[in-house]
């Protein structure tokens, strides 16, 4: 299990990080709406813990890409460190047509867990 100190996120009170232990101890995925609403916390403040966690290498990163009409499932996964396709066309295996403006796509992103983790802080 590895320890991970987060006093550096100060937005981050004894409580949160007591509800982001309990979180994290039961889900290896994290994606910053599941955690925002499980910590109390907002959706800027879970995608910074988020990514803190990414650049400590602590997690994987990936930017999920759903097509608007089908938020239930996302057609592409990809590692952050990829980066965002832009696209001009694309088939959605969903309704199986093509489409060919991007603003039909929502990007989300998910994170996961390399190992347990335990988060402290010196508040």
């Amino acid at each position: 299990m590895q320890t991970v100190n987060l006093s550096k996120l100060r937005f981050l009170s004894r409580n949160k990080i007591d509800n982001l232990n309990r979180y994290a101890a039961i889900n290896q995925s994290l994606m910053p709406h599941s955690v925002a609403v499980a910590v109390g916390c907002s959706l800027e403040e879970a995608t910074t813990i988020l990514l803190f966690l990414h650049g400590k290498e602590l997690v994987d990163g990936y930017i999920l890409v759903y097509h608007v009409s089908h938020l239930s499932n996302y057609f592409e996964k990809r590692k952050i460190s990829d980066g965002f396709s832009p696209r001009r066309n694309f088939a959605c295996p969903v309704c199986e047509l093509m489409h060919n403006d991007q603003s039909e796509l929502f990007f989300d992103l998910e994170f996961r867990l390399r190992e347990k983790i335990e988060f402290t802080t010196e508040l």
